[in-house]
């Protein structure tokens, strides 16, 4: 029976050709890109899973507010003393490191006069007990403790020192001068909008002021409560403590370290969670990573749905006619 009935589709396939080709051309389109949408959610719903306690670790937002404009757009970016200050002043933060931006596009040359552009951050021993990145070599506990150390991953470590031990070996950063390499990155396990090439120690940035303005403390970049363009925050927060705890401290901290500028603007502090960074909820200036925005994944469903739905109603129309031309 069943046999039959196969032959007898098979006879009507071959019948109505042109009705069968259109048909499977459209479904096979429609389920084509409905599962390259699911691929592409999926993918972007995957991020940040690797970290020890990604369900507590908050990144920090700014935004510039004025009494008669209201609010301006926001900024993953926010003032270098956030954290170290969040960790002093509230109990709840268990942990936080700095991300300051510095080495894009950064020229890196070793002994050998081999250059190779480098991208990354200058960051905190913290940064591996924050995020779950882990060392094929050295210390994560010291490896970015001293000025001008520097963490390569093994991509770079390769194109820079091809089969030497690269641990211990110097290079020169264009704009930052000479650097030990203490620790060789091995690639994420998982996915993260947080890439990078090199790690450099934030100690440096001190080092580097303290150089060039030793008598300035007040123009300083790294107490400057004013700057909210070089840096970015994340916090982990104790157990018990909540995002709107976080919230809380955001607020005092606000009120008590920053005051309006000349253009009368004030300086709003918000939490994000970490896993909600992508896809992204909402644009935002100095983002970092290459995520999705959720309107753009949205209208990917629609178009799928519409994709779906056109080789439905064609075959209804075309079996409408056919029966009409009967």
């Amino acid at each position: 029976m069943l046999i039959n009935d196969i032959k007898i589709a098979i006879r009507n396939l071959r019948t109505n050709k042109f009705f069968t080709i259109l048909n499977v051309a459209g479904l096979a389109l429609g389920m084509s890109a409905c599962l390259s949408v699911i691929l592409i959610i999926q993918d972007q719903l995957s991020y940040e899973k690797f970290h020890p306690a990604t369900e507590r670790t908050y990144r920090i937002l700014s935004q510039a507010y004025t009494l008669d404009e209201g609010g301006r757009g926001k900024f993953a970016t926010t003032p270098y003393p956030l954290g170290e200050t969040l960790q002093r002043d509230f109990s709840g933060v268990e942990n936080a490191v700095r991300l300051v931006r510095g080495l894009n596009n950064q020229d890196a040359t070793t002994s050998k006069n081999l250059t190779v552009q480098l991208d990354g951050y200058f960051t905190e021993p913290s940064f591996f007990q924050v995020f779950g990145f882990q060392l094929a070599s050295g210390n994560p506990a010291t490896a970015l403790s001293e000025p001008n150390s520097i963490i390569l991953d093994k991509k770079a470590a390769t194109r820079l020192f091809g089969n030497l031990d690269p641990m211990g070996q110097l290079l020169t950063l264009k704009d930052w001068g000479i650097f030990r390499v203490t620790g060789i990155a091995l690639p994420p396990p998982g996915k993260s909008h947080i890439g990078f090439d090199c790690l450099a120690s934030a100690s440096t940035l001190l080092t580097k002021e303290q150089a060039y303005a030793p008598n300035e403390e007040e123009n300083k970049v790294l107490n400057n409560w004013g700057n909210r363009y070089m840096s970015l925050n994340y916090v982990v927060l104790q157990p018990e403590r909540t995002k709107a705890d976080l919230e809380d401290a955001l607020l005092a901290v606000s009120e008590k370290y920053t005051q309006p500028d000349a253009k009368g603007e004030k300086l709003h502090l918000f939490a994000q969670n970490l896993d909600k960074i992508t896809p992204m909820p909402e644009m935002l200036h100095n983002e970092i990573g290459f995520g999705v925005p959720w309107f753009f994944i949205w209208g990917l469903g629609v178009f799928v749905a519409i994709l779906i739905l056109f080789p439905c109603l064609n075959y209804a129309n075309l079996a409408i006619a056919r029966s009409w031309a009967r």
